[in-house]
């Protein structure tokens, strides 16, 4: 780094001065003066080694080796590691653009690949929108929803949930074309009576529900039937069905 430092005293201009000239005798007060100045200068120079910087600071050209760590940052072009940046970054560090064909950490620890718009986990090459190598755990659980009423069609937000019948009357639970919601194929809802009142599942327009001779109500009180949709309009209606 460049150190900048203006001489207090022209030691060099005493030389043409008169012998009997006071101002030819160097002063102990000037050499402090001038060393004085001289270690400022240096105090402002980073150290080689664990640098600290304050303010707004320019670099070139950077090589960093070991873990650095910044708190704000602002690139304006450029690459890293050959992948372009973009012309400028948000504020507080992150990223407007990042053009890359992956994002790696630590190998195969988490892999998120942008072509193909698949996420791996311990994994570095998902075939699946998701797909974890080796033991998964959910925390939270099914997500329960409690259904007083005694009519309910399924809605987007109901996949993967659990919905608890509490009514003491006859309930139906419709499920809707996918031209009305568009559930994904794959999706599946666990329907569960817990209310005296017997819970019917109903098709709704131009929907097909396959279930074992095609019952399609809840047995009794505290039985439970899963929903699963298997192409664009048709479910699996699975469980303890009766006529």
């Amino acid at each position: 780094m460049a150190i900048t430092y203006t001489p207090a005293t022209n030691f060099g201009a005493k030389d043409s001065l008169p012998t009997n000239d006071p101002a030819k005798v160097i002063k102990e007060s000037e050499f402090t003066t001038e060393f004085s100045a001289i270690q400022s200068s240096f105090n402002l120079a980073a150290p080689t080694a664990s640098p600290t910087f304050t303010g707004t600071a320019t670099f070139d050209n950077i090589a960093a080796t070991g873990t650095s760590t910044l708190t704000a940052v602002d690139i304006n072009g450029g690459s890293m590691d050959a992948v372009t940046i973009g012309a400028a970054t948000a504020a507080e560090g992150t990223f407007t653009t990042v053009a890359a064909g992956a994002l790696t950490v630590n190998t195969d620890t988490l892999y998120v690949d942008s072509g193909t718009s698949r996420v791996g986990i311990e994994n570095a090459s998902p075939s699946y929108t998701l797909e974890v190598t080796g033991e998964a755990v959910a925390t939270q659980g099914m997500p329960y929803i409690a259904e007083s009423g005694t009519s309910r069609t399924l809605a987007f937000s109901d996949i993967g949930n659990y919905i608890r019948c509490t009514n003491a009357a006859a309930t139906t639970v419709t499920i809707p074309p996918n031209a009305s919601v568009t559930i994904p194929t794959g999706a599946e809802v666990i329907i569960f009576q817990a209310g005296a009142g017997q819970v019917t599942i109903a098709a709704g327009a131009g929907v097909t529900l396959n279930s074992k001779e095609g019952n399609l109500k809840i047995s009794a009180q505290y039985a439970a039937v899963t929903c699963k949709k298997v192409a664009t309009d048709t479910w699996d209606v699975i469980g303890d069905l009766s006529a």
